[in-house]
């Protein structure tokens, strides 16, 4: 036997296997609605529901705010794994992909937005203000999912967050979901019509995939 592996492209441990429980991959799993309400007009327009290609989560809405959320589409990106094989051990990170945008939900035109996590981040979280009236607000919670640790040991977290804000007029009753590493947005439902009546959130769970 050798010494522990670390990432370093040499196979440390001498069992035939180089670096061994170093990261190989990433992918989202068990994505879901569970646990996930939904805020607004629960009896408005039609119901929707979007789901991310596997593998990709929620980074960015575009469409019109007024009064209400008038219209909005989600986009998503492929988590994409990154290895810095300059340094020894090896650094890992997650990044996004090309853009992949889902369907647009509302009619009503008014003030475009386009409101897009920071290069590399991804939507962690979400709150807002709805009522029977319809949505009103919603606040993208942005994060790093930051990959740390060792062979046997490695784990993704999310780094420090943005807020991004999607600003209507109207009034009405705060909500939030702000969710724990190492979940994130992958998927989102709601009604809408004449503009966005009710809004919620799905999640799924950051995975990696490891040399054996």
């Amino acid at each position: 036997m050798g010494s522990p592996e670390i990432c370093n492209g040499v196979d440390d441990d001498l069992d035939l296997v180089t670096d061994n429980g170093c990261p190989s991959a990433v992918s989202i799993e068990n994505g879901g609605f569970a646990g996930f309400a939904q805020y607004g007009n629960l009896n408005g327009g039609s119901a929707f529901s979007d789901t991310c290609a596997a593998g990709s989560a929620i980074y960015r809405f575009t469409g019109y705010v007024g009064g209400n959320v008038d219209n909005m589409q989600a986009h998503c990106a492929p988590l994409v794994l990154n290895v810095d094989t300059t340094m020894t051990p090896y650094v890992y990170s997650i990044g996004r992909g090309a853009d992949l945008p889902l369907g647009s939900h509302g009619t009503n035109v008014t003030t475009a937005y386009d409101v897009a996590c920071p290069a590399g981040q991804f939507v962690v979280g979400v709150d807002g203000v709805a009522s029977v009236n319809g949505l009103h607000d919603l606040t993208l919670h942005c994060a790093e999912l930051l990959i740390t640790g060792s062979p046997g040991s490695f784990a993704v977290s999310h780094g420090a967050v943005t807020t991004m804000l999607i600003d209507g007029t109207n009034v009405g009753t705060a909500f939030s979901n702000l969710l724990t590493a190492p979940l994130v947005i992958e998927r989102y439902r709601g009604r809408s019509g004449f503009w966005v009546d009710a809004f919620g959130i799905g999640a799924g769970e950051v995975t990696l995939t490891f040399i054996q």
